[in-house]
């Protein structure tokens, strides 16, 4: 937790460009991890899509990701929007992203989504 609060703390917006969003975790002047959000993805106008999110190998499990994704849905409420949606890239990801709340949109959909405030409320815990 106290991992976390110090990464929340130190937490950058990098840019804003044309309905993209460039989240990142740094300490000091290095990354930690990056995260790219889409506002209004032209397959899903409703969602804010992840399109990536990458930790460093080095800085994984400790909590980075979590605090990007509680970034993301703060964001996307910021934006007007309630939905937070992602493609989880395998099936390590996929039980990452439905321990935090994501489900899939649709049986036949790779895309899943959650609601931002549920997000954000379950990430601040």
């Amino acid at each position: 937790m106290a991992a976390r609060d110090a990464y929340r703390r130190r937490f950058n917006e990098l840019r804003w460009d044309n309905g993209y969003q460039v989240l990142a975790a740094t300490e000091g002047r290095e990354f930690r991890a990056v995260a790219n959000v889409q506002m209004g993805h032209p397959s899903y106008q409703e969602v804010a899509y992840v399109s990536g999110i990458v930790t460093l190998p080095e800085h994984r499990n400790r909590g980075i990701g979590s605090v990007l994704l509680w970034h993301i849905a703060e964001v996307a409420g910021q934006f007007g929007y309630d939905t937070v949606g992602l493609a989880p890239a395998n099936e390590r990801n996929k039980l990452l992203y439905q321990r935090l709340g994501f489900s899939p949109i649709s049986a036949k959909s790779a895309v899943w989504s959650v609601n931002a405030a549920a997000l954000r409320d379950f990430l601040t815990k």
